[in-house]
């Protein structure tokens, strides 16, 4: 979630066919969508995977990947997810008071992180999986900074509005 920005729903829902360790590539059809994502595996997220599916994951017959750790074992849904989320936020003593916190935050951290990066904003899109370009403004902020390398100079007063401020 905090480096492809990918829903809680489509990751409690990878199937070892959405993963292709031969060519690190990950793909699957986006839930909320219905549009096909796509993308090269990250050797972090290779690791990880590998190291869940061999070390951790329980032995079941499940498709799935994702599995709960307690029995009855089955695959987790997107609310596991978001609750174990949360528990990591409360137990880093990060103040999430008035602010994004649970899974969209990555998303909305990964869409803002890109465009502050001069990502375009169609990249931007295509790798949140939107069809409209317009869905952007929700997870996305301004970087103020980079927002003053645009702005333009004040003109000098003149004509009526000059000898308005002379008074």
């Amino acid at each position: 979630m905090s480096r492809y920005g990918i829903r809680a729903c489509d990751i409690a829902n990878l199937t070892f066919s959405n993963i292709d360790f031969d060519n690190n590539r990950i793909s699957f059809v986006q839930r909320k969508t219905g549009i096909l994502w796509q993308g090269k595996m990250l050797s972090e997220i290779r690791t990880a995977l590998e190291d869940y599916i061999k070390n951790v994951r329980p032995s079941i017959d499940s498709q799935r990947i994702f599995i709960t750790l307690g029995i009855p074992y089955k695959p987790i849904d997107y609310r596991i997810i978001n609750t174990m989320i949360n528990a990591a936020f409360k137990k880093s003593g990060v103040s999430i008071e008035g602010k994004k916190h649970g899974s969209r935050s990555f998303r909305s951290s990964v869409a803002s992180n890109m465009i502050n990066d001069c990502f375009s904003t169609e990249i931007v899109r295509r790798v949140l999986g939107h069809e409209n370009k317009y869905a952007l403004k929700h997870y996305t902020k301004m970087d103020i900074e980079n927002l003053r390398l645009c702005s333009l100079s004040v003109p000098k007063p003149q004509g009526m509005f000059f000898e308005l401020l002379k008074g």
